[in-house]
């Protein structure tokens, strides 16, 4: 008997720490080689209904921006500023109470980089910050890692 009492609150206890783990972003990465030193690299987000990503151009005082940060130190320099492609939605955030441009649905970041002949892997991370009408979730990073033909 208490062994089936311990199972019992073992079992309860990993369905709730399972259920705790909520992720309203899915993030999916690709890499497409421009020319023979250039490569593009796209982040596409998949969001629940509901949620926001936000722009990659905040206020400091405002959500946290979607960024890309590199952990290769040499052997590339960006190409241009980081694009992003979705239907985005400018204007007042009750959350944030202040004029933001954040994503629903679905948005893409694109950073071209351009590579030195002797690099062949790039890695890094995404940051990114996701919120409802009501509530945030910490910022999240999503790690990548590349080899470079």
């Amino acid at each position: 008997m208490k062994s089936l009492l311990v199972t019992l609150m073992f079992s309860v206890l990993t369905i709730a720490a399972t259920a705790q783990i909520f992720t309203p972003v899915k993030w999916s990465t690709s890499l497409e080689k421009i020319s023979d030193t250039e490569y593009a690299i796209q982040f596409v987000a998949s969001i629940d209904a509901g949620w926001y990503v936000y722009s990659a151009d905040m206020a400091d005082d405002g959500p946290v921006p979607t960024t890309i940060d590199f952990d290769t130190a040499d052997g590339y320099e960006l190409v241009g500023e980081l694009k992003e492609t979705g239907k985005a939605k400018k204007g007042y955030d009750s959350v944030f109470e202040m004029d933001v441009t954040k994503y629903a649905d679905k948005v893409t970041f694109t950073q071209t980089i351009k590579v030195d002949a002797d690099l062949d892997e790039i890695e890094g991370y995404l940051s990114f910050m996701t919120c409802d009408d009501k509530r945030c979730l910490p910022p999240a990073d999503v790690d990548f890692s590349f080899e470079l033909e």
